[in-house]
């Protein structure tokens, strides 16, 4: 697919799906006096921004003024938008006045049927954390650090919710972790507000979490809302994990259930290894199964570069999948990482947040950007897709680049004034006129510009002033190939701009330029001057004095 074709299917995609998102639904935290702008306008652009990788509230305001008249009639911007009115925006709103925005386009894609899953039976969710560092802190979105050289840094942490059983790996929801608690605290209300909007859809039935929210009741939590949970096991649960190994360790490489073969960087096997685990095991009432995945790396000389196991624990039994599949439900789970990775590299979120002054905007900015991700995700954006279609997982990221560079329009030449701002295209820009001079005077030529090469070639032995060239200056090198060399050139003269200066002698068959034309008709009769008879002034009276 060519780059222009990507590009008019991604911008027809925003256009569409921003209209399904409802924007304009978004309580507005402004003032109703002074509104210059609707609500979805303003939003609308900060997520077109957004998908382009503009990388502050300038380069969007950039982007509105540098779009093409056919983007910015699509998108509804009549003008710029000034980074000022987003940075106050995005200010006021709050995360839960935004997030809802989210749920609008992940139910519009499951009626598109567009988040079926592709190779597991049911729908799996993943859930993860992710941070980011601000120069700012508060009591509640910002949880307070030191540096080593003694400034305060705030860190933002988010839970957001993955949905790794499709090939799009749209975000579900988002909740910010408060500074008083961490992921083994919020993973309860992360998970009943995930419910609470998907739980009629039935978009999953499996949980994927790492070890940092392995615990008994986050277990017990999910079990009681029907859903079956994946948790990553650690040295947070001891002796739990000391049963995984003894159940599973001791098995070679001739024992695993199933695996499986890549070549990424060198030969990257992955062996699966089961074992069901009585109920009740250490106060675990739901638990049902462990797997430990053994992965081995190989340089291209074969040689063992990197040897990691790992353990998880779950309430699913093991006759709901087979060997291989649940070797790709734990490959699925490291989904939410490929995403994660991709708002770090192609929306520059670690390093380019926008808002780093209010951790509350800060976050406001995020939930954005994991809805700009969902709109450009391949089946999330164009549909469902037919069977054995190729995806491209990396295509928001080869999206954001590619509408960086090609949703502007060519480099206009811009006319700064005090009261307003014009825009002129390569095909309407103009070049100066020449200073209108007094009677007499010979006016000079102009300075070719370097563009004006091939212009002045094409315009004839024509110069206007005097009829005689004397010698072709160097500054007039261009016009020197339409004269000719090393003589005397007689030329028209340009006509004059008054008749008093025109001369009297005719050309061939034409007339002088001042010779009064007389109409046809009768010669006009003059008579002589009649006296008109008036009566006499009045007598001149003084005020105030009668006769």
């Amino acid at each position: 697919m060519t780059d222009t074709r990507m590009t008019r299917r991604i911008v027809g995609v925003l256009d569409k799906r921003l209209r399904e998102a409802g924007l304009d639904e978004v309580e507005d935290p402004r003032d109703r006096r002074g509104r210059r702008w609707q609500l979805g306008t303003l939003l609308g652009a900060a997520v077109l921004g957004l998908v382009a990788g503009c990388k502050s509230l300038l380069e969007v305001e950039a982007l509105t003024e540098d779009l093409s008249p056919a983007m910015r009639h699509r998108f509804g911007l009549k003008r710029r938008v000034p980074d000022t009115t987003l940075h106050n925006l995005l200010w006021k709103l709050q995360p839960q006045q935004i997030v809802p925005v989210l749920h609008r386009v992940v139910r519009a894609a499951h009626r598109r049927h567009a988040l079926d899953p592709d190779e597991l039976p049911f729908g799996v969710v993943s859930l993860d954390g992710k941070n980011t560092a601000v120069p700012a802190c508060e009591d509640y979105y910002a949880q307070r650090q030191t540096r080593e050289e003694g400034h305060c840094l705030g860190m933002v942490r988010t839970i957001s919710a993955v949905l790794v059983s499709c090939p799009a790996r749209p975000y579900l929801h988002v909740t910010p972790v408060p500074a008083s608690t961490n992921e083994m605290g919020i993973f309860p209300r992360a998970f009943d507000e995930l419910m609470s909007i998907y739980s009629r859809a039935d978009l999953f039935r499996v949980v994927v979490y790492d070890a940092g929210a392995c615990s008994k009741d986050n277990a017990s939590h999910v079990r009681d809302h029907g859903v079956h949970y994946v948790f990553g096991l650690k040295g947070t649960q001891p002796t739990l994990l000391d049963e995984a190994k003894r159940l599973l360790a001791e098995r070679t490489a001739e024992q695993c259930d199933a695996g499986s073969e890549d070549l990424d960087h060198g030969t990257v096997t992955r062996r699966v290894y089961l074992s069901e685990i009585g109920s009740g095991y250490d106060g675990w009432e739901t638990l049902r199964s462990v797997v430990r995945v053994h992965t081995e790396t190989r340089n291209a000389a074969g040689q063992v570069t990197k040897c990691e196991d790992r353990y998880f624990v779950s309430s699913l039994p093991l006759r709901r999948l087979s060997a291989n599949q649940w070797l790709l439900l734990i490959r699925r789970h490291w989904r939410v990482e490929t995403a994660h990775q991709i708002l770090d590299t192609a929306f520059d979120e670690d390093a380019h947040p926008w808002i780093v002054a209010c951790p509350r905007a800060t976050v406001v900015v995020a939930i954005l950007r994991r809805i700009a991700y969902t709109l450009v995700s391949r089946r999330v954006a164009p549909g469902r897709c037919r069977p054995g279609a190729p995806t491209d997982p990396y295509l928001p990221n080869s999206g954001i680049r590619l509408l960086r560079s090609r949703l502007r329009c060519a480099p206009v030449h811009r006319v700064d004034d005090s009261r307003s701002r014009e825009r002129k295209h390569f095909q309407d820009r103009g070049h100066p006129h020449p200073v209108q001079t007094a009677i007499g005077a010979a006016p000079q030529p102009l300075v070719p510009n370097v563009s004006d090469q091939f212009v002045q070639l094409r315009q004839g032995p024509v110069v206007a002033g005097h009829s005689i060239v004397g010698v072709v200056p160097s500054q007039l090198s261009t016009q020197h190939p339409g004269l000719l060399p090393h003589r005397q050139v007689s030329v028209l003269p340009a006509p004059h701009r008054d008749g008093a200066q025109g001369t009297a002698k005719a050309g061939f068959h034409r007339l002088p330029l001042h010779y009064p034309l007389a109409l046809p008709g009768p010669t006009p009769v003059v008579r002589e001057a009649q006296q008109i008879e008036t009566p006499p002034p009045l007598p001149f009276a003084p005020f105030g004095i009668s006769g």
